[in-house]
């Protein structure tokens, strides 16, 4: 199941952590962004973050809709091998079912 970020809770994030990316690890998951936020804020003098604040709906609309493209893939790989495993018994002259 595919969860959706919350917008006002990224707003939370970003707000109290901005210059560490917290908002984007909230989003996205990766640790590693707060040294390359961090550096990337010290590089632009705290412009970055500001920035960033008009993009985090859309970074919550790209994730959520990643997640929910994995998630299908994942159902389909097991729908694929559910349906090699019935194949293959029914080949073999097994009932499918028992």
């Amino acid at each position: 199941m595919t969860v959706r970020k919350g917008y006002g809770t990224a707003l939370l994030f970003w707000w109290f952590t901005g210059a560490f990316g917290g908002h984007r690890i909230y989003i996205q998951e990766r640790m590693h962004y707060i040294f390359w936020y961090f550096f990337a804020s010290c590089c632009t003098l705290g412009i970055l973050p500001i920035v960033d604040v008009f993009f985090i709906r859309r970074l919550i609309d790209q994730k959520f809709e990643e997640d929910r493209q994995a998630a299908k893939r994942r159902e389909l790989e097991e729908d694929r091998a559910i349906y090699k495993e019935v194949k293959e018994k029914i080949e073999s002259g097994e009932k499918p079912w028992s």
